[in-house]
């Protein structure tokens, strides 16, 4: 199995929507993620493992862009 490497972007993008939804499975679906990758991202994002970085900071990304991302 192919092991896949997310963007910072595309990853605080996901965990964005994750907390504004409150439903981490529906946006692990979206883009085609296992829920448990949702949820460990979540959990890293809170506990500071991204840094100082705040998703109220990220922009909007393509999703287009997101999607190709999510294929390689």
């Amino acid at each position: 199995m192919k092991r896949h490497v997310y963007s910072n972007d595309f990853t605080l993008q996901v965990v964005k929507e994750a907390l504004e939804t409150g439903n981490k499975v529906l946006v692990a679906r979206r883009y085609e993620l296992p829920k448990n990758l949702v949820y460990r991202w979540t959990k890293e994002y809170e506990q500071g493992h991204f840094g100082q970085t705040s998703v109220d900071q990220v922009d909007e990304v393509n999703p287009q862009k997101m999607e190709q991302e999510t294929q390689n």
